[in-house]
């Protein structure tokens, strides 16, 4: 009977272990070894055969690590099968200092089929720029002389009817300027700036005043007002919402009427904006675990709404 337990503790074991290791971390390199300024493509991946729920994405801007940059970025990929679950990303990387360097372990936030909450990281990657190498051991040469060649007639024909050409050429655009100028107003062109989409306006603007480390200097009434004000700019330019000139209540009443309305957004934006309220009209005291999870929160609510709305968008559009 002994035996037949410890079978069954084995069997047991190992398919706990393989649950676990059934969803799978990756982060790929397609070069660890490039010249100063070249360009290597970085592969997030998070895989599984069985359903799970992703809860957080890794955060990074616009570095891994301070010597290596990102210099464009892919949205996070959706593939959902019957026997697969994935989601990827792609990071086109660059550097401008030499030498070795290590990028960290990226963590995956997830849910399991079973409920249960658990982090996931990739492996460490050795990244390495380097400088054109120069040989060191060749000998120095010396500055030729300069050669001299005699000029022969058809060349200085042909550089004359160049002078020629460039001076009929710059005397026809001048005379042009002053015809136009004299006889037709051209009307100035105002190029429009491009439209920075919402989520990155707002997600930059978070790490801008995650930076000034407001409330870490008391200015806590501060910190919590901009990242409201932060948020109700988001607002106004996703769920077309004028956010920005309205009440906390009137904001809520409209997002939940919206089409682009989701219980879980809808609730995490709530709870930022009560919180926020409670501390700028002095009805509530905050701790420092309060402070750092509240601006978790407004990158979660920018994030998973964002993503929520642009699927919805897609799926209208495969309709009509």
């Amino acid at each position: 009977m002994k035996k037949i337990g410890l079978i069954l503790y084995a069997i047991f074991f190992c398919l706990i272990v393989s649950a676990q290791q059934d969803i799978s971390a990756s982060a790929t390199l397609d070069k660890n070894n490039i010249l100063i300024g070249e360009h290597s493509n970085l592969r997030l991946s998070l895989s599984s055969s069985k359903p799970f729920e992703l809860l957080e994405w890794p955060q990074m801007y616009d570095t891994i690590i301070s010597e290596i940059e990102i210099i464009e970025r892919t949205n996070v990929d959706t593939i959902i099968t019957k026997t697969q679950y994935q989601y990827t990303q792609n990071l086109k990387l660059t550097s401008f200092d030499s030498g070795y360097y290590v990028i960290p372990p990226l963590a995956f936030k997830i849910k399991t089929e079973n409920g249960i909450e658990e982090y996931l990281e990739t492996i460490a990657q050795l990244f390495e720029v380097h400088t054109i190498e120069i040989d060191s051991t060749s000998n120095i040469k010396p500055i030729s002389s300069v050669v001299n060649i005699p000029v022969t007639i058809g060349e200085v024909a042909r550089k004359a009817s160049f002078a020629l050409a460039i001076t009929v050429v710059v005397g026809l655009i001048i005379f042009l300027i002053y015809y136009f100028k004299k006889h037709k107003k051209i009307p100035n062109i105002i190029r429009p700036k491009p439209v920075v989409p919402a989520n990155r306006k707002a997600i930059d603007s978070l790490y801008t005043l995650e930076n000034k480390k407001l409330w870490q200097a008391g200015q806590v009434k501060e910190y919590y007002s901009e990242i409201t004000d932060i948020l109700r700019e988001y607002i106004a330019g996703t769920y077309e919402i004028p956010a920005v000139e309205m009440i906390t209540d009137d904001i809520f009443d409209l997002m939940k009427k919206s089409d682009k309305y989701q219980t879980d957004y809808y609730n995490l934006a709530l709870s930022i904006f009560t919180l926020s309220d409670m501390v700028k009209f002095a009805k509530g005291i905050t701790e420092a675990d309060d402070n750092i999870k509240i601006m978790k929160d407004a990158y979660d609510f920018v994030n998973g709404s964002w993503k929520y709305i642009s699927e919805l968008k897609t799926k209208e559009e495969n309709v009509e």
